[in-house]
C-alpha cells in the first residue's frame, strides 16, 4: 500500500467551519486574503473546510475544494471595503446542523460571527476566535476625537464577548495577542501568524525591467500598499516627500490603494508642489501590484495601528528593505539581521531621514535578503500546521 504524502499523514479527518463575512471576491484587505489562504492550505492538509461568508446573493459554491455558503451582504457608505452579512435569520443554525463541524473558527466579530458563536456553544462545539482588528481599524469617525474613547470602549466590550466565550483565541503577533490577554480572561491564547503563501511571491522581473514596464525608469520607488484611510497614516508618508526629494531627486513615492483620504492627499501633493514625485494608483490588479513590489527600492508602512502588517510581509517576500512606524506589531517585522528601520510614529521628519539613510547606504540588497530570510517564518504552511494542531488539541480535550 503506497505511503500517504507527508503533508496529510497522521492527520485525523475533521471538519472546520470558518466564519468570515469577507471572503474572496467579497471585500478587500488583509482579512479576506488571510482567511482564504488558510482555508485552501487546510484543505491541502486533509482538513474538510466549510466557509460561512457574505455574497451578493444566497448560494452555495465550491472553490479550490472549499465549500462556501454565501449569505446576502450589504455595504455601508463608510465601509465600502467591508460589506457584511445582515440577513441570516435561521440560516446559521441550519448550516451548522447540516454540516456538523468539529470546530467553529470565527474570524470577524460581526452579527454573523455572534450567531455562529451562539449556535456552536449550544451544541458544545469547540470555538476559536482570531483577532484581526483594533478599534482604529474600524472606527470611521477617527478624525472626530470625542467619539474615539466611546467607540474604543464599546469595541473592546464587544470583542470581550467573543474572547471570553470561546475555547481558544489566536492573534497574528505578540502585540496583537497581548491586546486580548491583558483585557480578558481567556481559556487559551496562541500566537499564529496570518501567513503568506510564499510560492506566490517569486520575482518574475528584475527591478530594472519592472521599472521599465511601469514607465518609471531611472527612479527609486518608495512604495506604500494599503487603504488610504486615517488608520494607515498615509499623510505621514506624503509629508516626508519634500525632504526626501530635496536630497534624492529621483525618488518616486507610489501609493497603491484607495480610500476616503485619496482626494485630500492628491490635493495636498499639488499644493506642496510635489505631485511630480508622487503617484496614486487607486485599486489595481494583483498582477500589477506584484509589478510595483518588484520595481520598488524601499517599502514603507506609516500606520501605527497594525496587528501584523500583511503588505509589509509581502514586501519582505519580494526581498524589499522596510521602514515601519515604531508602533503596534510592526517593529516585530524589523529584526536581526537588520532588514530596515523603524521611525517614531506620526513623525514625518524622522521618516524622511530614515528613507534618505536607507536609500543612501548602498546595502539595500543586503537588507532585502534579510527581509526574505525573516519572512520565511511566516510561511502559510506553518500557519496551517499550527491551526491543525490547535484544532486537534481542542477536540482531544473536548468535554
Amino acid at each position: 500500500m503506497p505511503k500517504m504524502p507527508a503533508i496529510i499523514q497522521n492527520v485525523k479527518p475533521m471538519k472546520i467551519l470558518l466564519v468570515c463575512d469577507l471572503y474572496p471576491p467579497e471585500g478587500f484587505g488583509g482579512v479576506q486574503r488571510a482567511v482564504s489562504s488558510l482555508a485552501e492550505s487546510l484543505v491541502e492538509r486533509g482538513v474538510e473546510v466549510v466557509v460561512l461568508a457574505g455574497g451578493k446573493v444566497n448560494l452555495v459554491e465550491h472553490a479550490k475544494k472549499v465549500k462556501i455558503y454565501r449569505l446576502r451582504n450589504i455595504t455601508l457608505p463608510l465601509y465600502q471595503h467591508a460589506p457584511f452579512v445582515a440577513f441570516f435569520g435561521s440560516r446559521v443554525k441550519e448550516i451548522i446542523d447540516v454540516e456538523k463541524p468539529d470546530v467553529v473558527h470565527i474570524e470577524l466579530t460581526t452579527g454573523l460571527g455572534w450567531a455562529s458563536l451562539t449556535e456552536a456553544r449550544k451544541r458544545r462545539i469547540p470555538l476559536v476566535f482570531t483577532l484581526h482588528a483594533l478599534p482604529e481599524n474600524v472606527n470611521q469617525f477617527l478624525p472626530i476625537w470625542p467619539f474615539n474613547a466611546f467607540f474604543g470602549a464599546l469595541f473592546w466590550r464587544w470583542i470581550g464577548l467573543f474572547a471570553e466565550n470561546v475555547s481558544a483565541v489566536t492573534a497574528p503577533s505578540v502585540y496583537a495577542l497581548a491586546q486580548l490577554t491583558k483585557r480578558f480572561r481567556v481559556r487559551q491564547a496562541v500566537r499564529i501568524s496570518n501567513g503568506l503563501d510564499l510560492s506566490e511571491y517569486g520575482r518574475q522581473y528584475s527591478q530594472k525591467e519592472a521599472l521599465r514596464k511601469l514607465s518609471l525608469e531611472n527612479q527609486k520607488v518608495i512604495l506604500y500598499v494599503g487603504r488610504l484611510h486615517h488608520e494607515k497614516s498615509p499623510e505621514v508618508l506624503l509629508g516626508a516627500v519634500k525632504k526626501v526629494v530635496s536630497e534624492i531627486p529621483e525618488a518616486k513615492f507610489v501609493f497603491v490603494g484607495d480610500g476616503p483620504m485619496k482626494n485630500t492627499l492628491v490635493t495636498t501633493s499639488k499644493k506642496e508642489g510635489i505631485s511630480g514625485s508622487v503617484s496614486f494608483t487607486g485599486f489595481i490588479s494583483d498582477e500589477e501590484m506584484k509589478l510595483y513590489y518588484q520595481a520598488a527600492s524601499v517599502f514603507v508602512m506609516p500606520s501605527a495601528q497594525e496587528l501584523q502588517g500583511l503588505s509589509v510581509m509581502e514586501a519582505m517576500a519580494y526581498s524589499l528593505p522596510i521602514i515601519v512606524a515604531r508602533a503596534g506589531a510592526l517593529p516585530e517585522l524589523v529584526g536581526q539581521p537588520k532588514n530596515g528601520f523603524t521611525f517614531t510614529k506620526y513623525d514625518k521628519i524622522d521618516l524622511a531621514n530614515k528613507i534618505i539613510t536607507l536609500l543612501g547606504k548602498g546595502d539595500l540588497e543586503v537588507f532585502g535578503k534579510n527581509s526574505y530570510l525573516q519572512v520565511q517564518a511566516h510561511g502559510l504552511k506553518y500557519t496551517a500546521e499550527k491551526y491543525v494542531e490547535l484544532y486537534r488539541s481542542l477536540l482531544e480535550n473536548k468535554t
